[in-house]
Parts: C-alpha cells; structure tokens; sequence
C-alpha cells in the first residue's frame, strides 16, 4: 500500500496485526523477538525473528542479535517481497473494490455519515475520494492518525540492509496468496469493522501504545494480554489470518533452511501460541532457542 503523507509504506496485513491474536497464546515463552532454529537436517541455523508492521521511525531499533543473525544467513524472507518490481502497482489496483460497489453501500446512512464525519475532522479527508478502496485499506489512515509520525516498517528496513549486503529477498507468500486470505472477509464485513475501530478508536490507541512499549520490551506475552480483549469482530478470521497461513509457511520455511541459512522476519503474531511458528517448527523436530 502506498500513500503519500506520513507513512511511507504500509504491507497490506498491518492493521490485522492489531486485532488479531491467536487464542491459544496463554503459554509463557521467553522474552525474546529473535529465535534461533536450529537441528533436524540443517546444516547451519537459521532464524525467526517477530517484526511489527509499522511503528514510529524513531523507534525503529534493530537490535546488534538480529544484525548479528542476519549477518550470518545468506537470505530474507519476509511474509511478502516487498522488493518485488511490481509491488507497488500490484498494491494500488488490489486496493479497490471489484465491480461498482462504494463504501456508502456497504453501510446504514448514519453509520456512513458518521464515518464520513470522522475521517473529515479528526484525518482531514473526504471519503467520497475514497468511495471504492477496500475498508480493509482504508483503515490504514487510522493508524497513520494514530502514529502521528513519520511510519516505517522492519521489512522495509531489512530489505534495506539485505539488498546493501547482496542478500536475496524472498516472501513466504506470493501477493496473490495473500490478497486471497482478505477474499475471506466480505466488503460488509470490512466496513463494520472499520467503523468498530472508529467508534472504539480511543482503547485502540491505548492499547497499540502498551502494545508498542511491549514490542520494545521483546515482551510477547505481554503483547497477548494486551491485544486479546480488543479483536474487533476478527476472532472468526482468526484460523485464516494466522494460524492457516503459519501452516502454509512451515514447509517452505523447512525448504529455504535446507536450501541455506535463512533469516525469517515476520508480523511478532506469528510467533507464539500453539499453533504459532515456534511451537509448529519444534513439533517438526528441530530446535527453537531464544536469542538474547
């Protein structure tokens, strides 16, 4: 997603990172973002390592263990290449709704009226300029306003590096893959969760600020108390946004650590739980070990 303004690049999932969480999170694993995986049939280690979506430019901190393990794999993979030439263009068709639907459509009036109210005086834009993006994507202002600060992601950041150092960067997913996974929210169902956001907007910023303080902490658990009570209407996408897409990422993640030692960067929500990538990658017998 590409907008002008603050933000300078938002991956399309962002604001998912937010409101969701897997459920099965309660177990306490050790206070760490960066896991080293190791064992089974690899011949050096690779890494795991949670990101988040987008924060604050100053505070975006690659700690010296993650500089330290990307330095010693020879590849990236991100959930998506961002890198991907056609990336951009890509992101602004798949933004808009197919066919003639328009977000006053997919509302009662004074649901959209206060929307409308919304964006206008606390964002400062019309949404009938908008009428026909996704409010999937649109919920991506909020976050902006939310921010209130230059944005940058740790993927884009990482590619950054991994391209000034020859690595090859690769995705998890192709584009298509994922814009499938939002196929399974309906336009409907988007918009009222978009203005769930807007009519909950101020336990939202509470709680993504604790979530940010947590992050920096390395504190995961944390970040699953925080997160758990403010889902928005997810919780039946949860099987699909997460844990589906970690089932799908196992064997190919197993593949490129063959292959060579690789450094995977992905969304801090994918990491714990039971059906989080740590725990899936230790039932597949190989060893996942906190980097400090």
């Amino acid at each position: 997603m590409l907008f002008t303004g603050k933000n300078l690049f938002l991956p399309p999932l962002f604001w998912l990172v937010l409101l969701l969480w897997n459920p099965l999170s309660a177990q306490q694993i050790p206070d760490a973002l960066l896991w080293k995986v190791s064992g089974k049939n690899l011949s050096q280690p690779s890494y795991l390592y949670g990101t988040l979506h987008a924060i604050c430019l100053e505070d975006l901190k690659l700690k010296e263990n993650a500089l330290r393990a990307l330095n010693q794999t020879n590849r990236l993979v991100l959930e998506l290449d961002v890198t991907e030439e056609e990336f951009p263009a890509k992101m602004q068709q798949a933004m808009l709704m197919k066919g003639q639907t328009r977000l006053q459509d997919l509302l009662p009036r004074g649901d959209y009226q206060l929307m409308a109210r919304y964006f206008q005086d606390s964002i400062g834009i019309s949404l009938a300029d908008y009428a026909q993006m996704q409010p999937i994507f649109l919920a991506t202002f909020l976050y902006n306003e939310l921010l209130d600060c230059t944005t940058q992601s740790y993927e884009m950041q990482l590619s950054r590096m991994a391209r000034l150092n020859k690595k090859e960067v690769e995705g998890l997913e192709t584009f298509e893959e994922q814009m499938r996974v939002f196929g399974n929210i309906s336009y409907r169902e988007q918009a009222e969760m978009l203005l769930q956001s807007i009519v909950e907007y101020p336990e939202l910023e509470a709680a993504y600020w604790n979530m940010i303080v947590s992050y920096k902490n390395e504190d995961l658990n944390s970040l699953y108390h925080i997160i758990r009570d403010i889902q928005l209407g997810m919780q039946d996408y949860e099987e699909v946004m997460i844990n589906g897409r970690n089932q799908r990422w196992i064997p190919r993640m197993e593949q490129m650590a063959r292959e060579e030692p690789s450094f995977f960067a992905v969304g801090a929500a994918h990491l714990p739980g039971n059906k989080g990538l740590i725990a899936l990658l230790k039932r597949r017998g190989y060893e996942v070990e906190p980097v400090f």
